[in-house]
């Protein structure tokens, strides 16, 4: 199915939503105005009218064909074998890397995988807080929110490696209570971006061959948000912390080439990475 026809689609179901929701506009009004008189029937008002449009936004199957159309045909212009899930990383799965504290809080969606080349990945979107209550007072510390992406490596690893860039947010890999240790590389520009922790030295060095490091930080002048990236058996693992939640439906907003043009450059994210660390054997 040629792109305009599926724009042509979504826009129309997209069109359906908002005039369903505009019946629940008056419901939230009337709320606001009761707070003055009766707070708490204007709170239920409220709530009912947020209830019903959050109703009606997820009911159908506009977010699916999104996805399922839109953002497919998109991965389809660069990859085979694709495969898309609404669930994301199982919480034991992120948990056993041990790349970054996972906290009490976790969500994950969008699971998408594929092969580039001869090298499967898979990605998803990943959010991790640790939320703590003292009171009446809440604390949400965030550790990662954005894309975790695991890519096939041609080399075997046999022992822990975190390269973690100093701005990322998580707390400490290999867990708070590990006897991981750091290492400093000999290039002093990958030393003042990146912490590198890992279990054996000997390892960090012949896996962080000069050329991999340059690749390295040429991967993190291509994307915002901070990196970290983990050596696991025969995988490596690519965090970018960037507070974004990609392959999102728009509801406002018309859905035009613009859009086409979004998810290709989330996408190209993927080949970017794999093309950067060469991953493909020559």
């Amino acid at each position: 199915m040629k792109d305009n026809e599926i724009l042509q689609r979504l826009n129309e179901k997209r069109k359906k939503i908002l005039k369903r929701m505009a019946f629940a506009i008056p419901l939230i009004i009337l709320g606001v105005l009761c707070f003055f008189t009766s707070p708490m029937v204007g709170a239920v008002l409220v709530f009912l009218g947020i209830l019903i449009i959050g109703i009606i936004r997820y009911s159908g199957d506009y977010e699916k064909d999104y996805k399922e159309s839109l953002v497919r045909s998109v991965f389809e212009r660069y990859f085979t074998d694709i495969k898309m899930q609404d669930a994301g990383f199982d919480y034991e799965f992120v948990e056993q890397t041990r790349l970054i504290p996972c906290g009490n809080t976790y969500s994950s969606d969008d699971q998408i995988s594929g092969m580039y080349h001869g090298i499967h990945f898979t990605r998803s979107d990943v959010c991790m807080q640790q939320v703590t209550r003292t009171g009446k007072t809440t604390t949400t510390t965030t550790y990662f929110s954005g894309y975790w992406m695991v890519f096939d490596f041609p080399k075997s690893f046999t022992s822990y490696l975190c390269v973690k860039e100093r701005g990322f947010s998580g707390g400490n890999p290999g867990g708070w209570f590990s006897s991981i240790e750091k290492f400093k590389m000999e290039n002093e520009l990958f030393n003042r971006t990146y912490q590198v922790y890992g279990s054996s030295q000997h390892d960090a060095f012949y896996i962080l061959t000069p050329h991999f490091m340059e690749s390295l930080l040429e991967l993190n002048e291509k994307f915002y948000g901070d990196l970290c990236i983990g050596f696991i058996e025969n995988q490596i693992h690519v965090l970018i912390d960037n507070h974004e939640n990609s392959f999102e439906a728009p509801l406002l907003r018309e859905i035009n080439e613009e859009e086409i043009r979004s998810i290709d450059k989330q996408v190209r994210v993927i080949t970017r990475i794999i093309d950067c660390l060469n991953l493909v054997e020559k």
